[in-house]
């Protein structure tokens, strides 16, 4: 995630990009999707266990920033959410699917989703 020029990443953040990815993503299907701060607050309000996430950082660069690299960070391992996931699991379904992820297009932000009732 980025704040301005910074490189940031906590797990609650990356859950609450995943509505706004995924609303993005819906006019290239004819779709619009409206979200509430209800769906915020159903995020807030998991459990997060981030122990098996290990923090990757390394940079790049593009035709656009020219010589200056572009920080880069990602976590790879398993984020384990638990709570009340229904009014998530929709987005979260369709952000595993069609890898809406930050830097999709280069193969970052991609994920596998498992759920366990």
């Amino acid at each position: 995630m980025r704040r301005k020029r910074d490189v940031v990443g906590a797990a609650t953040s990356i859950l609450r990009s995943i509505p706004r990815r995924v609303q993005a993503l819906a006019p290239w299907q004819s779709l619009r999707i409206r979200t509430t701060n209800a769906l915020t607050d159903a995020i807030e309000a998991l459990n997060l266990d981030e122990r098996d996430l290990t923090v990757h950082r390394w940079s790049r660069n593009s035709v656009r920033q020219g010589d200056t690299p572009i920080p880069m960070k990602g976590y790879l391992g398993t984020l384990r959410l638990t709570g009340d996931l229904r009014p998530l699991l929709p987005y979260l379904s369709i952000a595993a699917e069609t890898n809406t992820g930050s830097h999709a297009s280069m193969g970052l932000g991609w994920f596998d989703l498992v759920v366990y009732p």
